[in-house]
């Protein structure tokens, strides 16, 4: 095979190269349109159950746990996918700047995403790995699976401390936040004077039901910040790949018109060398 027709092989390679890229890019895309809105709902069913908290607890402070947990769980949310850069590197790094900050006895972690959990097969008594998602239709079922691991948990200790680390795509950083117990940023508020509102419940009740929603609500917020930043990521990866590609393409075409031009030389030399002869 001429190394022109090779050239032309491999421009072909690329070209279906670019267009499976650009395919996974216009995903990313579609993703991100769906995902915004949602978020956009979540984040404010968050700071409505926040600002609850605060008004409940400002009457009924007794309500709060005292007791911290004796384990720490790390909620890690990573990617199920590749194509998105440094995204489960850096939330590896991130957690190690949060973990000496871990005051509990023992630690387990919870990976979410294939790329992530390869990266704890060297602690498999302290990991409870977490299938990763695609599309923020499948965020339920995984938020499923993060409750039930935190419910078997809590019922081998008797209280539980709770961190999530994700990308936050509203602020472009790493984020750890703590989940349970929940509203540490209100323990030390002052007590309201005044009437306490009226209650249909006894407050722990109440307070139990309000972190029952608080959790469910911020674990949808930070599945949706997460793939979000993913997305976002896998834009930023796609569009220097494909800007690389396009870089490629153009120096191996420049490289087949070359050759082209050699051969159609070398023919021309063989048409006058045989009208010589003649």
């Amino acid at each position: 095979m001429s190394q022109r027709r090779k050239l032309r092989q491999r421009l072909r390679q690329l070209a279906d190269i670019r267009d499976i890229m650009d395919a996974m890019k216009n995903l990313a895309q579609v993703e991100i349109f769906k995902l915004k809105p949602r978020l956009e709902n979540q984040q404010q069913m968050v700071l409505d159950l926040e600002r609850m908290a605060e008004d409940f607890l400002s009457y009924h402070p007794y309500s709060f746990p005292d007791n911290d947990g004796e384990v720490d769980i790390w909620v890690l949310f990573g990617s199920e996918r590749g194509f998105c850069g440094d995204f489960n590197e850096a939330l590896l790094e991130h957690l190690d700047h949060c973990l000496p900050y871990s005051t509990s006895n023992q630690t387990f972690f919870m990976p979410i995403g294939g790329k992530l959990i390869r990266r704890f097969t060297d602690k498999p008594d302290k990991t409870r790995a977490i299938d990763g998602l695609d599309v923020a239709e499948e965020v339920p079922l995984m938020l499923n699976h993060i409750v039930n691991g935190i419910g078997q948990l809590q019922s081998q200790f008797n209280a539980v401390n709770v961190h999530a680390v994700f990308h936050h795509a509203d602020t472009g950083q790493l984020t750890c936040k703590q989940l349970l117990p929940p509203f540490e940023h209100l323990r030390k508020q002052p007590s309201r004077q005044g009437t306490t509102p009226l209650l249909h419940i006894p407050p722990a009740d109440f307070f139990s039901i309000l972190v029952d929603e608080y959790l469910y609500y911020a674990l949808h917020e930070i599945a949706y910040l997460s793939l979000l930043s993913e997305n976002n990521k896998r834009i930023q990866h796609m569009t220097g790949a494909l800007q690389r590609l396009d870089e490629k393409t153009g120096e191996l075409t420049r490289q087949y018109h070359l050759h082209r031009q050699e051969e159609i030389t070398e023919e021309l030399e063989v048409i006058l060398l045989n009208t010589t002869i003649v």
